[in-house]
């Protein structure tokens, strides 16, 4: 897994966002394919690969990441008059309170979201991620879908990355994720096939104890390709755990 440190703490958005959907499009076709599966679903071939992040593509995501942290701060700050500080925090009590459902490509085309955005797991009572300390590098692991055929024609492609930090604690106690979000890169689709991609649900749970609480997340995205008469549906689940920022695909 490789990582990229966030340092600015602000950042202009339109640069945030010119990136998104068109960064690594040419470094994607060098990058090191990790791994590779295969699996028939409906009448479609699809292939997943695994693909190291090339560093543009970190960059990018890096910098979304810091407007999107940069406007939630301002925006609660102007709500609390400037005082953010946690109340009544419940450390072994993890919450998202980031979103649950959310489009990551429709209509064959990358979202681009001025909010970027994301999902963390957070002790009850935690209203923005810098009320915590300790937070990982920007974690990242990119990969490609991509579907062919009875005909072995290549009817669509998607290329996104899976980002998040982890190992947040609030006073020295817990282990919880923030930033968790899939990023559209690229993504193709021939004529005739209509191609989406949505996180339709996030659960977090402690994997811990009420002592040493560790927050555990499931981002779960479907990918559909439909034409006027079938529709293909691939769901994927990414395990992420807070402790060891283990991320995991289920298969």
């Amino acid at each position: 897994m490789m990582s990229f440190r966030i340092t600015a703490t602000t950042a202009i958005l339109a640069l945030a966002l010119s990136g998104c959907g068109t960064a690594g499009d040419n470094s994607f076709k060098a990058a090191k394919v990790l791994s590779v599966e295969t699996k028939l679903v409906d009448e479609l071939n699809v292939t997943i690969k695994e693909i190291e992040t090339p560093v543009d593509v970190q960059e990018t995501v890096a910098t979304q990441v810091a407007a999107r942290n940069a406007m939630i701060t301002s925006d609660l700050k102007d709500q609390f008059n400037g005082d953010v500080g946690a109340v009544g925090v419940i450390v072994d009590q993890i919450i998202n309170i980031g979103k649950k459902v959310w489009a990551v490509v429709a209509a064959g085309k990358p979202v681009m979201n001025v909010k970027f955005d994301f999902a963390s797991a957070m002790p009850k009572g935690i209203t923005v991620a810098s009320d915590l300390h300790g937070f990982s590098e920007l974690q990242f692991k990119s990969f490609e879908y991509s579907g062919t055929n009875l005909y072995g024609m290549e009817v669509f492609k998607v290329q996104y990355t899976v980002v998040f930090q982890y190992g947040g604690a609030f006073a020295g106690k817990g282990a919880y994720i923030a930033s968790a979000s899939i990023v559209p890169q690229n993504v193709s689709v021939i004529w005739g096939y209509s191609l989406g991609m949505d996180v339709n649900n996030v659960s977090v749970s402690n994997l811990g104890s009420s002592e040493s609480p560790v927050a555990g997340m499931n981002l779960m995205a479907n990918i559909k390709v439909s034409t006027v008469l079938r529709a293909t549906e691939v769901n994927e689940i990414f395990a992420i755990r807070g402790d060891s920022g283990l991320l995991t695909r289920v298969h």
